[in-house]
């Protein structure tokens, strides 16, 4: 098989090979919690499948602001997925800082 080109080719073939290996892990009051492989595809696959529900398409623009947990960088996995664009940017950036990397149009989905 050929090697992955793209995020969302490596997601996949990790969630194939690596099935129950960790991916990521976050802690949750002091709790470490391991995601392996095929949970954190399905959480792509799902929040994808919502955001094109929602009417997100190819070339279009998503932005994400919260916190530093592992759904912050999920979802612009999903954009990339669909063929849209997104940044991700933490929930104390001060404004000057989101007018660098927001767009200055587009649609609210």
């Amino acid at each position: 098989m050929a090697e992955p080109a793209t995020i969302p080719q490596y997601i996949l073939r990790n969630e194939r090979e690596f099935t129950s290996l960790p991916a990521i892990r976050e802690k949750n009051y002091g709790i470490w919690e391991t995601y392996n492989w095929r949970d954190y595809a399905d959480n792509v696959r799902a929040f994808a499948n919502g955001l094109a529900a929602l009417g997100f398409a190819r070339d279009d623009q998503l932005a994400v602001i919260g916190n530093n947990r592992p759904r912050l960088y999920v979802a612009p996995l999903c954009a990339i997925s669909i063929g849209g664009q997104a940044v991700a940017a933490v929930q104390a950036s001060i404004g000057q800082e989101l007018a660098c990397v927001l767009p200055r149009h587009g649609r609210q989905v």
